[in-house]
């Protein structure tokens, strides 16, 4: 069901027919195949979003299950729409009613201590930002029942994302920032090229302010080291000390190098050696045999004269 309006005196229900949720879809793809799948979902998700916080609406519950694939009979109009608005709150307004393993670690932390919160747009981009974590892996970051993946959601600390796509990497880990006034909000989202897939620049690294804070902006060009869950002032460090461990490692791959060649060297001589060996035992024998010969001779020659 999706409400799409309100009248006076009278409420209008639409009923739709759908075909599967998102989880449903994705339980049965692999990498390549969810990757097919991914723009097309995930711009529809941004328009289900879009719509409702042009009216000012939390959904609260944002997850796989509550994304449905809807198709009409003609094959004409086909998409992915939310579904699922019983605990959805007019933002700054209503109180969060549920929790979910979707839901953000405010929440969490509030039905923990069992005290109310208000919602905010920013508790819909955290379920936004898990729902492209199940995107990309194929699996949920919270079961809803492992407490140590529980106690990391609520914690202080940076969520570790280990994402394929580096890119897909950074988006997340900004949708999942623990702190509501920097986490990406849906119009920084739809200017990423996570989203519009297109790159302005493939090495400009850029820094935007939200709230006079400087946040790191999305990285166009990310090496590998960034997917294992290294923080942004981890990652500037790594980036100013790069050269250097660049230079080092290049000065230590020639010196392994050149001790390789000179272990080449003694190997080939060794070689040599080895094929030098067996001539010098013949030599050897044939001079110890001569000798032999020699004293036995001498021998002879001295016991002929005696009889003499």
């Amino acid at each position: 069901m999706r409400m799409i309006d309100i009248y006076p005196q009278q409420s209008i229900i639409v009923c739709e027919c759908a075909l599967y949720d998102l989880e449903i879809f994705l339980g049965h793809q692999d990498y390549s195949q969810r990757h097919k799948e991914k723009d097309e979902i995930v711009k529809d998700i941004v328009s289900g979003l879009l719509e409702l916080q042009k009216h000012n609406i939390v959904h609260t519950e944002l997850s796989p299950k509550n994304i449905m694939y809807f198709k009409n009979k003609d094959d004409y109009d086909e998409r992915w729409k939310l579904i699922d608005f019983d605990s959805a709150c007019i933002v700054d307004k209503d109180d969060v009613k549920i929790i979910t393993n979707y839901s953000a670690p405010e929440i969490i932390r509030s039905h923990e201590n069992k005290t109310e919160i208000k919602a905010n747009f920013a508790m819909d981009m955290f379920s936004f930002g898990l729902v492209l974590y199940f995107l990309e892996t194929g699996h949920h970051y919270w079961d809803g029942e492992n407490e140590i993946t529980k106690e990391e959601m609520i914690s202080t600390k940076r969520l570790i994302i280990d994402v394929q796509d580096p890119t897909a990497c950074f988006i997340i880990k900004e949708l999942l920032s623990e702190t509501i006034l920097s986490r990406m909000s849906l119009q920084k989202f739809m200017q990423s090229t996570y989203y519009t897939g297109v790159a302005e620049n493939k090495n400009m690294y850029r820094i935007y302010n939200t709230n006079q804070t400087a946040v790191l902006a999305e990285p166009m060009n990310l090496d590998s080291n960034y997917i294992s869950g290294m923080r942004e002032e981890e990652y500037r460090l790594y980036r100013t000390f790069k050269p250097f461990f660049e230079n080092y490692h290049n000065e230590m791959k020639k010196n392994l190098e050149m001790m390789g060649s000179k272990i080449d060297d003694c190997t080939n001589d060794l070689k040599d050696l080895t094929k030098k060996i067996p001539q010098w035992n013949m030599d050897v024998v044939k001079t110890i045999s001569s000798f032999i010969c020699l004293r036995t001779q001498r021998s002879m020659a001295r016991s002929g004269s005696k009889r003499l």
